[in-house]
Order: C-alpha cells, then sequence, then structure tokens
C-alpha cells in the first residue's frame, strides 16, 4: 500500500528523486538543445546511470559516492561498444560485469547501487547502436560528460539542500521514536498479549536503530554553529530519551499480573500514547517546516498519575511478595516518569525552550557515525566459496549469461537487453530479497509496460517523453526504499523510455517485454538456488556477535567510570548485533523450510539480548539516581560480582547444558525491596545475569 502521500511529500526521499530526475531532465535538455536527440539521449544516459547511486548521504560524500559510477560506467561504456557483433566477447563482458557486480555487495548498501548501474551502463551500451560516423570512443566521451554534469548537478544540490535533508532525517528519526514509544504504552494494557508486544516492539527496535543510524550520520557530522548545532543537540536528546525509555522496560510479565487492572496502570501507558503523539507532532513540524505548535502541558497528568500510583502502593499488604511487588510498581513508576521527563526535554530543545547541554566534539560523535570509506582489504576474507559474497558474484555472474544466452536464442533478440536488466533487479544477495524482488518486478514491469506502451503509442514529441522520464525517475528514486514495487513501475517505465529514446527507431512490442520480464525474473528465481547462501548458514555468526556485543556492553554499563560516549557506543553495537539478528531471522522465514533453523532459539535470543540491554540501561538508571544512597565500597562489590557471573554466563561457561526457557524477567521476587538501595541494584544485577544466561543459553543452540 502507498503511504500516507501529504507526509511523503516532505520526505527526504521524495526530495531526493525529484532531485535525481531534475538532473537528468537538465542534462537531456542541454543536449537537445547542442545537439538535438541523439546527443540528449546520450547525454542523459550517462546522468542516468550515474544516478542510480545518488542516494540521501551527508554533505561531503556526494562525490566521493558518484565519482566510481561515472568511471566504472564509462569504462564499460566503452568497451562494450567496441564489442558489438562480437558475441563471445560480449558474453565475457557481460558474465564479468555481473561478477564484479555481486562483489560490490562486500560493502553492503554502501556499493550495492553501483553495482546496479554497471549493469545499466551495459544494458544501455547493448541497446544503443552507434550512428554512422560516430566513434565508439565519442559516444563513451559523450556518455561520461553527460555523467559529470548529473556529478556536478547532484553535488551543488546536496550542498544547497544540506540543513533541509538534516532535518528532514532528524523528523524521520523522531517519527520512528514516538511510534516506538506507542508500542511500549501498550504493556500497561491488560488484554494485549506481552510476547505480542515483545515481538512488534523488537521489530520496531530494530527499525528505530536503523533510523537513528541515518540521523547520526546526518547530525553529528561538519557541526557548525547554528541550525546544524541545534540539530545535533535535538539528535543527542533523543538518544538520552531512548536509553530512559528502555531503562523502563523491566518486570512487565509481574507488574501486569498484579497491578494491570488498576486505573494506575492504565493511566501510565496513557501518558507514554500521550508523549508519543506530542512527538510525532514535533516530527510532522519540522518535516513540513512548520513552527512547532503549543503542545499540552503533559506535567499535572503525569503527577496525578504517579501520585496515584504511590497511593496504590502505599496501602498496608499482608502479603510480603505483594509488598515487593509495590515496590517494583513504585520503582517503575519512577523510572518511567523519568524516561518521560527526557521525552518532554526533546520538545523542549526542538522548540529552542530549553539551554541545551554542551555537545560532546564532533571526533568524538564520528565514532558513532556509520563508516563510508572503502577499502580493498573488505574483499579478502570473501575470496572463499563458503563467503556468501562470493557465492552471489558468482550467482549473478552465472545468471547473467544465462540471460545473455537465452536472449540471443528468442526471434527478437536485439531486445532481450531487457532480460538481463530483470535478472540484475530481482537476483539479491539474500533468498528471501530475491523471492519479493521476483513478485514485485514482474507485477511492476506489468503494469509499467502497460504505462509505457501506451506512451509510447500515443506520444511521439521526445520533449514530452523526456517529461513522462522525468516522473518515472523521480518515482523510481523516491520510493525505492518505501515501496518497492512502486519503484518497479517506474523503473520499467523509465527503462523502457530511455531505451525508446536512444533507439528511437526500434519497435515497441508489450509482449515481447512482458516475456522478457517474465524470464529474467524466472531466470533470477532459479538462479537463487545456485550456490544458495542461507541464512542458516550467517546466523550461528551473527549470534555470537551478538553474545560478544552483549558482553562488552555488559562491562561498560557494569563500571560506574564508564565514559558516557564509551558507554553509549557499546549499547549502539548491541543495537546493531540485535538488528542483524532479528532482520536475517525475517529473511530466514521466506527460505525453504528444510533450509530453515529452529524459531524457538532465534526469537529467544533477540528477546533476551533486548531485555538484558533494558536491565543494564535499568542499572545505570539505578547508579545515577540513587548515588547518594549507595555505599561505594557495597556498590563496588556487587557490581564486580555482576561482572563476573555476567562474563561467564556470555562467555558460555554453565554449570549445565539445558537450553532455557524463554521466560520473562520479573518472575522472582525474593531480593525485591521498598527500601535498600543496595537490595535493587542486587536483584537489578540477578535479573540481568539470568538474561545472560537465557541469552548464552539460546545463542548455544543456535
Amino acid at each position: 500500500m502507498i503511504p500516507r502521500l501529504p507526509r511523503l511529500l516532505f520526505t527526504h526521499t521524495l526530495y531526493n528523486g525529484i532531485g535525481c530526475a531534475a538532473g537528468v531532465l537538465l542534462v537531456a535538455l542541454i543536449g537537445y538543445l547542442l545537439g538535438g536527440h541523439p546527443l540528449a539521449a546520450v547525454l542523459s544516459s550517462g546522468a542516468m546511470v550515474v544516478s542510480i547511486t545518488d542516494t540521501p548521504s551527508p554533505e561531503g560524500h556526494k562525490l566521493r559516492q558518484l565519482l566510481p559510477a561515472l568511471v566504472g560506467s564509462t569504462a564499460i561504456s566503452l568497451i562494450v561498444g567496441a564489442s558489438h557483433g562480437n558475441t563471445a566477447l560480449l558474453a565475457g563482458e557481460i558474465t564479468l560485469v555481473g561478477f564484479v557486480a555481486g562483489l560490490l555487495s562486500a560493502w553492503g548498501r554502501l556499493l550495492l547501487a553501483l553495482g546496479f548501474s554497471l549493469v545499466l551502463a551495459t544494458v544501455f551500451a547493448m541497446a544503443f547502436p552507434l550512428p554512422p560516423g560516430v566513434s565508439v570512443f565519442a559516444h563513451g566521451l559523450a556518455f561520461a560528460v553527460g555523467g559529470l554534469a548529473y556529478i556536478i548537478w547532484a553535488t551543488a544540490l546536496a550542498r544547497l539542500l544540506a540543513v533541509r535533508t538534516r532535518v528532514q532525517v532528524l523528523a524521520d528519526a523522531l517519527a520512528s521514536f514516538a511510534r516506538y514509544l506507542r508500542l511500549k504504552a501498550a504493556f500497561y494494557d491488560p488484554s494485549a498479549a506481552l510476547d505480542t508486544i515483545y515481538e512488534r516492539l523488537i521489530t520496531e527496535h530494530a527499525l528505530l536503530a536503523e533510523k537513528l543510524q541515518a540521523a547520526r550520520d546526518f547530525c553529528f557530522h561538519r557541526i557548525r554553529p547554528g541550525a546544524r548545532a541545534h540539530q545535533a543537540q535535538v539528535l543527542y536528546a533523543l538518544l538520552d530519551a531512548y536509553e530512559h525509555a528502555l531503562a523502563s522496560q523491566t518486570d512487565r510479565e509481574l507488574l501486569r499480573a498484579r497491578f494491570g487492572e488498576t486505573a494506575p496502570m492504565r493511566a501510565m501507558g496513557r501518558c507514554v500514547a500521550d508523549h508519543a503523539a506530542d512527538i510525532e507532532t514535533v516530527a510532522d513540524a519540522l518535516l513540513r517546516e512548520r513552527e512547532i505548535p503549543a503542545l499540552p502541558d503533559r506535567q499535572t497528568s503525569c503527577a496525578e498519575t504517579h501520585a496515584a500510583v504511590l497511593a496504590l502502593t502505599a496501602d498496608p499488604l499482608a502479603n510480603p511478595a505483594d509488598a515487593r511487588a509495590a515496590a517494583l510498581l513504585r520503582g517503575l513508576a519512577a523510572k518511567l516518569f523519568h524516561s518521560l521527563q527526557r521525552a518532554r526535554n526533546v520538545i523542549d530543545v526542538a522548540r529552542h525552550a530549553v539551554t541545551t547541554a554542551t555537545l560532546p566534539q564532533e571526533d568524538a560523535l564520528r565514532a558513532f557515525t556509520s563508516q563510508r570509506k572503502v577499502r580493498l582489504a573488505a574483499l579478502r576474507p570473501h575470496f572463499d566459496l563458503a563467503s556468501p559474497v562470493l557465492r552471489y558474484a558468482l550467482r549473478l555472474a552465472a545468471a547473467m549469461l544465462a540471460g545473455f544466452l537465452v536472449a540471443r536464442s528468442l526471434p527478437y533478440a536485439a531486445h532481450g537487453h531487457w532480460i538481463l536488466l530483470t535478472i540484475a533487479v530481482v537476483l539479491r544477495p539474500s533468498f528471501s530479497q530475491t523471492r519479493q524482488r521476483h513478485n514485485d518486478r514482474i507485477l511492476g514491469n506489468l503494469i509499467g509496460c502497460v504505462i509505457a506502451g501506451a506512451l509510447l503509442h500515443t506520444v511521439s514529441s521526445p520533449a514530452l517523453l523526456l517529461v513522462f522520464l522525468f516522473i518515472s525517475v523521480a518515482f523510481a528514486h523516491a520510493f525505492v526504499t518505501v515501496q518497492y514495487r512502486v519503484t518497479s513501475v517506474a523503473a520499467c517505465v523509465m527503462g523502457l523510455l530511455q531505451l525508446h529514446l536512444l533507439s528511437p527507431g526500434a519497435s515497441f512490442v508489450l509482449t515481447e517485454r512482458i516475456v522478457d520480464t517474465v524470464i529474467g525474473a524466472l531466470l533470477a528465481l532459479g538462479f537463487a538456488f545456485v550456490l544458495p547462501a542461507w541464512e542458516r548458514r550467517s546466523l550461528p555468526l551473527l549470534m555470537k556477535r551478538l553474545r560478544e556485543t552483549a558482553a562488552r556492553h555488559a562491562a561498560a554499563a557494569l563500571d560506574p567510570d564508564t565514559p558516557p560516549l564509551t558507554y553509549r557506543l557499546a549499547r549502539k553495537q548491541l543495537q546493531d548485533a540485535l538488528a542483524a539478528v532479528s532482520q536475517a531471522t525475517a529473511r530466514m522465514l521466506d527460505e525453504p523450510g528444510s533450509r530453515r533453523l529452529p524459531l524457538p532459539p532465534l526469537h529467544g535470543a533477540v528477546t533476551a539480548a533486548y531485555l538484558l540491554a533494558a536491565q543494564l540501561a535499568s542499572v545505570r538508571f539505578l547508579l545515577q539516581q540513587r548515588a547518594a544512597d549507595l555505599d561505594k565500597g557495597r556498590r563496588d562489590a556487587l557490581l564486580n560480582q555482576a561482572r563476573i557471573a555476567l562474563e561467564d554466563a556470555l562467555a558460555g561457561r554453565r554449570p549445565d547444558d539445558v537450553m532455557p526457557e524463554p521466560a520473562m524477567v520479573g518472575t522472582d521476587l525474593a531480593s525485591a525491596s521498598a527500601l535498600d538501595p543496595h537490595e535493587l541494584l542486587d536483584r537489578r544485577l540477578a535479573a540481568a545475569a539470568d538474561d545472560a544466561r537465557r541469552l548464552a543459553g539460546f545463542t548455544a543452540t543456535s
């Protein structure tokens, strides 16, 4: 389903799509004015191929992002253009392009688009018959000029929209945090199944981690006084609010069982939902470049709810277990309302209503941004047949060669390059992505072919076709990470219109394009079973990484002297590892049943890691809030004992090898106390050790 368009119109994805389309159209128009239709077609081809790699990126990264596409695609245009008529040479070149495009997946999302741009350059070079008297070198030079002109446009546009893009990415992170809080509010509704809430919350947590990382990459880069510094401060406040929200994620099962039907528990849920709505309002205002409206004062309702909780737990309870449960509820309320104050602080910082604390140095914050340098050393581990990257490269190369040979055997072989394009789009590194792309590509191409066919039969003016090309490029870029089926439709229209502009004399037969699409999609799906990289191969390593990052996070969390940024970095690494396991598990569910690992250990490990992070955040909160009440010697003894226990648990040093039950935290009340912070700390540390043992047990059985 297409997302709500009004909000989409203000997002950085649509801005990027319109910017890409405008750049391609501008290059085409300049070419048309200087040399007519032939020059416009070649220049726009170079611009379009380079634009494939033009995704939103922090200011200053645009040149290194686009230049490899220009160099690689120009070289391919020259080589393939010189090989027309030599089937064997073309077959070898196509195979090599497929192999290189597959190897680029070693750098993940950073270079995946570059791989497709190389394939698109190959397709355009195959489809374009050189006019009489035009040399391959002249054609390649014009292609490169078009790509270079686009780079100049994209770099200038990125500078112009740098601050605006930061705001859009920040608003995206705020909206994701609001959704996360809204899901947390369901914990206070006893009619909602706890396991379902955790499942949804962990999924949203992975999405939130992705949005926060994108915001870090933009807002912690080139911080300058003024608007940029303010955006960085809002993000820093958001990260702080997220940390405190995570700390209030404990003892849910027990408290719901004892107090779930009470009015104060439901009121706490409403307080969380209200703050989620307020942050969503701020995100929407930032996105639409509007002034943040006056928001309701939530302090009164929160104070009344907190007072109701204290009144509920103040009643004399004969059962000691009830008294301890009451103490836990008071502790939860204190953490919850403190976390809501931090959430409110995000709003105040965004509205310039408070004086913000000084940000850490940009050099220190740089450790939290994504690595964007491309080092050839990243390929070294993948020259092994067990490597998913090498397997994908060989698989893609073989599929491209097969597609080329099949295309040459068809009666309309002159248009067989559409099969290659379909294979490159559909065949992804994972089986799950290939399967989804297969369905989206077939349906999208069916719709796209009909639209393109209608345009080519009713519109004869090249200038008017360029307008429709502009629209298709914009939609193809804008929806690529939002709704791929829309991108598939737009990309199909874009490709067919561009191929027509390159070779206007060629006929367009709707059934042929549909047959090409089906053949390409079926070949891609078939080759997904050749040297497959099933998720069951990667999940054990991901689970090991999850356990190791959990151990580092625990060591940082349990050391009171750990600098805040060091602790935050360890927590971020755990979040990344947790998201990687969650995403791999989701991909595995699309694979054949015989290729899957058992689900209970995977879900159990993800839940245990998530709860361990919540327990450790709660420990940090307790150490900060009750610092004056804690005896340093006793505190350090408890922390050292817990550090050893967690280290042993996460290292797999267990007294038995029995896989633990996937129990929720908070079921043991024996050590809880309403008064003594040392006993509260001891209980929280014991709960963290239990989660660590569960995590180690689940990862050992995966």
